[in-house]
């Protein structure tokens, strides 16, 4: 048996760098800090993989809530694309609103799109008319919105930070960033 900051990290250092990271921001969501994990890393200093484990918890983000958001947030990581904030909150006249990903100085909001908020539901129609009405609010408010699903997140990320770099030339940099602020503390997750 091995404490979760070292099971974390031999992970970070075994393990493909995509899975790897979404084991840490599953781990960060909960108490688990990023000093923890530094900690475990000085113990390993020079062990096979430690160099892969470093990147990982460097680029860890406890406000990541899906393996979804982790593999899109990495598609800007992997691409050298500006990258986003985690699940910020965004206050437009229709409300307040939690977008997966935000550009702040691009007025530019990504947001991933994953089956289970439709699949086996009863209500999915009603889930999608929610949604276009969320981003219709968020557009009338001024931000850009690009959807990505899970196919391009997971296996093919080039093609999804072109998409994302093609969003991100179409957005000049602002004057004002557009206001956000996250929560106190990320939401837990579950380590599945």
């Amino acid at each position: 048996m091995t404490s979760l900051p070292r099971t974390v990290v031999d992970i970070a250092r075994t393990a493909h760098r995509a899975d790897a990271l979404v084991i840490a921001d599953a781990a960060l969501s909960t108490s688990m800090t990023q000093p923890e994990l530094r900690s475990v890393l000085g113990t390993q200093a020079g062990w096979r993989g430690s160099r892969d484990a470093v990147w990982v918890v460097e680029h860890g983000d406890p406000y990541a809530e899906s393996p979804l958001e982790s593999w899109g947030r990495l598609a800007f990581i992997e691409h050298g694309l500006p990258v986003p904030v985690t699940n910020a909150w965004v206050d437009t006249a229709a409300g307040r609103y939690r977008v997966g990903h935000l550009l702040a100085d691009r007025w530019l909001a990504f947001e991933g799109d994953g089956s289970l908020e439709y699949d086996n539901r009863l209500d999915a129609g009603r889930v999608v008319a929610d949604q276009r009405e969320r981003e219709w609010r968020l557009r009338e408010a001024g931000l850009g919105v690009v959807r990505y699903g899970w196919e391009p997140a997971r296996h093919d990320r080039k093609q999804l930070a072109a998409r994302f770099a093609a969003a991100i030339e179409r957005c000049p940099v602002r004057r004002e960033p557009f206001p956000w602020w996250q929560s106190a503390g990320p939401r837990s997750r579950l380590l599945v």
